[in-house]
C-alpha cells in the first residue's frame, strides 16, 4: 500500500517527526503505523526490539515502525505488540515512493 507524502515536509533528522523523515525514505524503508488500545510506550518498547526494525516511535495512540520489508515483518509485529499486552486496533503500511525520494534527494516537494 502506498499513500501520498506530505507537502509539508521539509529535510530533518533520521530521528525527526514520526513519520516525515527524508533519511529514513531515501534508504527505502517502509513505515508501520500501529494504532494501539493500552500501554502505547510498552508496545514501542516491544517493537523496537524486533529484529530489522530501524526505529519504533509513539505517536499518540499510534506506534510508527521504519523497517525494510514490512509485509514480511508485520506477523512479528504484531505479535510483539501482544507480548507487551497491548492490543493492536489500527495498521497502516506505506512503502516509500518516488516522491518520497525524491524530496529526500531535494529537500524540495515536486511543486515547490
Amino acid at each position: 500500500m502506498t499513500g501520498s507524502p506530505s507537502s509539508t515536509r521539509g529535510p530533518s533528522s533520521a530521528r525527526g517527526p514520526v513519520g516525515s523523515s527524508p533519511t529514513a525514505w531515501g534508504r527505502e524503508l517502509d513505515r508501520v503505523r500501529l494504532e494501539v488500545a493500552g500501554d502505547v510506550a510498552a508496545a514501542a518498547t516491544a517493537c523496537d526490539a524486533v529484529e530489522g526494525v530501524a526505529s519504533a516511535d509513539t505517536d499518540g495512540q499510534s506506534v510508527v515502525c521504519l523497517l525494510r520489508g514490512a509485509a514480511a515483518a508485520l506477523p512479528t509485529l504484531l505479535g510483539a505488540v501482544a507480548a507487551s499486552g497491548a492490543t493492536v486496533t489500527g495498521v497502516e503500511v506505506r512503502e516509500p515512493d518516488l516522491e518520497d525520494v525524491f524530496l529526500h534527494l531535494t529537500g524540495r516537494a515536486l511543486r515547490d
